[in-house]
């Protein structure tokens, strides 16, 4: 597995205007605490570090692989992994990426722009955070949508434009505009961008609810 490349990558996170770039062994040792898993990248999702649970993730069967050293997602959209990294490199903020099925959210922020850009790829296990997991399923399924439909509405609901989703779903574009039109016909809704702004107002997903504690015990009756 490949080692760090300190020179730019270390640099590039270090956010303090003119402080000194921290010790690499520190920045080693305190990934290497870390319970989720963390990869650093390059172009084309090119594996240039990861921490210990990251490299003990590669190791067997999991949501990513390594192959040719770069990191991908089996059984996942081909594009899917590489669109995230795409918005990421487009946002302050670190892009989101919620996979209900394996119940994990990766999380992917930009270290350095093209033509040598570096991110940062966290893995978390648990609930999709708040406002990333609308119940986009439940709503799709109230107003009738196919499966390949509902597929394009929750690639909507991550921010993708029509083609950003084709190229994930490795569909035609004209393929996911047909399909538009039909979720249209179906929701009232015409066009990706009014579909977007009704799955915005779409309560976040909740875990059930605890159940009540019982009742307190009436006292006896005096004898």
């Amino acid at each position: 597995m490949p080692g760090p490349r300190p020179a730019r990558s270390v640099t590039s996170m270090n956010r303090g205007t003119g402080a000194d770039a921290p010790p690499l062994d520190l920045l080693v040792h305190a990934a290497d605490v870390l319970a989720w898993p963390m990869w650093l990248l390059g172009p084309d999702a090119e594996l240039l570090w990861s921490n210990r649970a990251a490299a003990a993730l590669l190791r067997g069967p999991g949501v990513l692989a390594l192959h040719d050293g770069r990191v991908q997602a089996p059984g996942r959209p081909p594009g899917e992994l590489p669109a995230l990294l795409g918005r990421a490199q487009q946002q302050v903020a670190p892009a989101l990426l919620h996979w209900p099925e394996a119940g994990v959210t990766l999380s992917a922020q930009a270290l350095a722009p093209p033509p040598e850009p570096r991110w940062m790829l966290l893995l978390s296990g648990g609930a999709a955070p708040a406002g990333v997991a609308a119940d986009v399923r439940a709503w799709a399924a109230s107003h009738g949508l196919s499966a390949a439909e509902t597929r394009v509405l929750l690639r909507l609901a991550e921010g993708d434009t029509p083609r950003e989703a084709a190229g994930v779903l490795g569909v035609a574009p004209a393929t996911v505009r047909s399909q538009l039109r039909a979720i249209g016909r179906k929701t009232g809704l015409g066009g990706a961008a009014a579909l977007q702004q009704a799955l915005l107002r779409l309560p976040p997903l909740r875990s059930p609810a605890a159940p009540a504690p019982p009742a307190p015990a009436a006292p006896a009756a005096p004898h």
